[in-house]
């Protein structure tokens, strides 16, 4: 079986830079689960989530909207980051991640994403250029569904 932290290396681009201190800090507070169609892995309006989540085999939607009529607005899949928005901020996270495929994934605490980018600045160069990607991706997304209706 491969490791979390084999997983989180070839996963994550920059965390292979990451010094050997930062590397052992990352490996023990990190938490390989199994999780489970339905999962709330955070949801809107709480927050801000105390933690990240690498898909290793699972899959999450995430959904935004009115508590009450949530609609999914993009999917994550497996070697995708979830909940990495909140290492950005304080606020309450304006979406939520719900299991649509049962799978394992990785659970690293948001706090110490956020010490790794103060120790290693291309953490966070990855997860800005991970951002904007996942913004785009999710626009195309809306003009694609939009041209359909």
């Amino acid at each position: 079986m491969t490791t979390e932290m084999e997983l989180l290396l070839e996963g994550i681009p920059g965390f292979s830079e990451l010094s050997p201190e930062s590397l052992g800090d990352l490996e023990r507070c990190s938490t390989r689960r199994h999780a489970v169609v339905g999962e709330y892995l955070f949801r809107q309006g709480e927050g801000p989530p105390p933690n990240v989540f690498y898909l290793i085999s699972a899959t999450a939607e995430i959904l935004a909207g009115p508590t009450d009529d949530e609609h999914a607005v993009s999917l994550s899949r497996p070697g995708q980051l979830v909940g990495w928005l909140t290492v950005f901020t304080s606020d309450p996270f304006p979406a939520s991640a719900r299991v649509v495929q049962a799978g394992e994934l990785i659970q690293i605490p948001a706090d110490m994403v956020r010490t790794l980018m103060d120790r290693h600045p291309q953490v966070g160069q990855v997860l800005a250029t991970t951002m904007a990607e996942r913004l785009g991706d999710l626009f195309q997304e809306i003009r694609t569904r939009d041209a359909q209706t």
